[in-house]
């Protein structure tokens, strides 16, 4: 495919993120790096290159599955790439692309992940070819059944800072938003954090122009993601990880630019101010905040010293229980002992009372 020139580039912002102002378009750069990234020629050779032949192709294929998101994958790739024939079509197919720039999701992350990959409750899921956009949407993005406002002390202990200094969690940018706030404890512990704020900002402007409603159909449609999922991922990256107006001692901001220096972080996460509303129920994330809000109050260790005598601890304990339980059946068999004697003393004088 063809490298963005400056007229495409303006197309793209125009047309995934809503920017008509040429000279705003660094605003939008950590999603235009995104782009560039999934429509190099290293990508569109594992999808296959004769179908993405052009930037044009992708805004009509996005258009094609916003207007229909209950068709299953086999008829979007049909309608949207009707010469669409590859062997690996089954593994990787057009569609990958597509919803990763309209979306924001992976809809492969199940063939990237070994069969039995999951962290707590979460499991990469896969746009299968018989299931419908919005039932691979519901799979991906759950509804959780409790719909929570945290108490203020346990989320003052989730700031990021916190989290990686305290806690020893490397933070780790996602570009798939149904892997934010992902806490996964191998090798020592690390958080995913959807890092697109600006992606998500223009989500929400977009939204006061084009959809007053809740519904998450016509927000599909619209190429929009549901109104709460974008504003309690905007909440909980700027009031939760990164507080930036209560950042007093600059903390949170030292980190956040250090994040964005190291190429990880979108560069306009800094300058956003916007907040939801306060007190926002979580719909969306409130289950993987309970699971961090466990991890701060029952952290693991993190040194190798404690992680040593925790262990050591355990086989102490171990070691406990298996001489409580010999002492225990030492008991119980002495026991048993004592009965049986009883017993045999009290027939032996039975016996003796009857013969004489």
């Amino acid at each position: 495919m063809e490298k963005l020139d400056l007229q495409e580039l303006e197309k793209v912002a125009s047309y995934f993120v809503h920017e008509t102002d040429s000279q705003n378009l660094k605003t939008h750069s950590a999603f235009i790096r995104l782009y560039e990234d999934v429509t190099a020629p290293d990508f569109i050779v594992q999808v296959e290159p004769t179908h993405l032949i052009s930037h044009e192709q992708i805004r009509k294929a996005s258009d094609i599955l916003k207007r229909n998101p209950i068709w299953t994958r086999q008829e979007f790739v049909r309608h949207a790439f009707p010469s669409f024939i590859s062997p690996i079509a089954k593994k990787e197919d057009p569609a990958t692309i597509i919803v990763q720039l309209v979306y924001m999701l992976d809809c492969n992350s199940k063939d990237r992940h070994s069969i039995n990959r999951g962290i707590g409750n979460w499991h990469p899921t896969r746009w299968e070819d018989h299931q419908s956009f919005q039932e691979f949407v519901k799979e991906t993005l759950p509804v959780s059944k409790k719909q929570v406002i945290p108490p203020q002390e346990d989320l003052r202990m989730l700031v990021a800072w916190k989290l990686k200094r305290r806690y020893g969690l490397q933070l780790i940018s996602t570009n798939n938003l149904a892997e934010h706030l992902l806490y996964d404890p191998a090798n020592g512990g690390s958080l995913r954090i959807f890092h697109h704020v600006s992606w998500l900002a223009a989500q929400l402007k977009q939204r006061e122009h084009t959809v007053n409603t809740t519904d998450s159909k016509q927000s599909f449609e619209a190429g929009l993601l549901p109104h709460q999922l974008i504003q309690e991922t905007l909440d909980t990256f700027y009031r939760i990880l990164f507080p930036l107006s209560k950042d007093r001692k600059r903390k949170s901001t030292k980190l956040l630019k250090a994040l964005i220096k190291e190429g990880f972080f979108d560069c306009n996460a800094i300058l956003i101010k916007a907040l939801p509303p306060e007190n926002l129920r979580y719909h969306y994330w409130g289950d993987r905040i309970h699971v961090l809000t466990e991890l701060v109050n029952n952290p693991p260790p993190t040194s190798w010293v404690a992680k040593w005598l925790e262990r050591k601890k355990a086989e102490r304990n171990i070691l406990w229980i298996a001489i409580i339980g010999i002492f225990l059946s030492a008991f119980f068999g002495l026991i048993s002992c004592v009965i049986g004697a009883l017993q045999l003393w009290a027939a032996f004088l039975a016996m003796n009372q009857s013969t004489s």
